[in-house]
């Protein structure tokens, strides 16, 4: 942490929260996205997102925006705005041509970056312990999903895809270590609200607006679902790394794509023929055991002993 005490007990709950909520993400915007381009899609998701961020601000009135007159602020807000922006963008061509449960192996790359650089950057303390952790997750992240591995290497719509969400962990990462950088200096909300402003004027002149409006009903559901999942979500992100350490929340959001998965069968369970549920055998399952336990010792908290504490 800088300049703030690290609260294990606000951050927890909140990186698991924010995994939770990209859990679910990628099923509703494979949905979405039988009806909206990828473009239109990113557009229609900041502007949805923008305009509840706008009349919320609206509503608090106490909001100050003096820090944007430094050049560093505005550098980093910058590199928020085409982080979240593109992400969000190549995320959504991916998921065209891929699998919800396959894009989210994929976007595990964007924690661990998140990890390096807040070891490289904010010099945040990991122990053996932690380390062993992270690297316990993504091994079994690389177990869970064996039987994608053939796919990264053929040259099919499905392989553009992949690596379209090989380069979108990239800009992810860019978004939230510069967010960190800009804590006490402007909240998570105030990144977001430019971000969403922002980009939405970015990706109006290439998107389909008109198509929106013929959304039909479970597109609108769809539609309304995604933009609050997709603000909860970075709420839950942006206050979880201002309580904790960032290398510990993206650590434990490693665990996303066993939502993903949970949240696939339960939604093929009630909601038959809205989405193919993948079949997974008994080695991704060990894979999902080594991602739960790597997460938790890598999120741990160490143990302070005072000087009355038994040795």
């Amino acid at each position: 942490m800088i300049g703030a005490k690290s609260n294990w007990r606000i951050g927890l709950p909140l990186s698991i929260a924010t995994a939770m909520f990209w859990g679910i993400m990628p099923l509703l915007l494979k949905g979405l996205l039988d009806q909206l381009d990828p473009m239109t899609l990113a557009w229609t998701r900041q502007i949805g997102c923008g305009v509840l961020m706008a009349a919320y601000f609206a509503w608090r009135r106490d909001i100050r925006w003096r820090a944007l007159r430094s050049r560093t602020v505005l550098g980093l807000v910058a590199i928020c705005i085409v982080g979240m922006t593109m992400n969000a963008l190549l995320f959504n061509i991916g998921l065209k041509h891929a699998t919800p449960s396959a894009t989210q192996v994929m976007g595990q790359l964007g924690p661990v970056l998140v990890l390096i650089g807040a070891v490289l950057i904010f010099k945040e303390s990991f122990t053996r312990q932690q380390w062993f952790g992270a690297v316990l997750s993504v091994s079994g992240l690389a177990l869970f999903f064996h039987d994608h591995v053939h796919d990264l290497l053929q040259m099919s719509s499905y392989g553009f895809g992949m690596v379209m969400l090989l380069i979108a962990p990239l800009f992810w990462a860019s978004y939230a270590l510069s967010q960190k950088r800009l804590g006490g200096l402007l909240d998570s909300q105030q990144v977001l609200m430019l971000s969403y402003a922002v980009g939405s004027v970015v990706l109006l002149p290439f998107s389909a607006v008109d198509k929106v409006a013929l959304l039909d009903v479970v597109g609108w559901w769809l539609l309304v679902g995604v933009i609050a999942v997709y603000i909860f979500s970075y709420i839950a992100l942006g206050t979880a790394m201002a309580h904790w350490e960032a290398s510990r929340v993206s650590a434990m959001i490693t665990v996303t794509p066993l939502f993903t998965l949970v949240f696939g069968h339960l939604l093929g369970w009630f909601f038959p023929g809205y989405l193919a549920v993948e079949v997974h055998d008994l080695l991704s399952w060990g894979g999902a055991l080594l991602v739960v336990v790597g997460s938790f010792l890598a999120a741990m908290p160490r143990r302070r002993y005072t000087a009355e504490s038994p040795a």
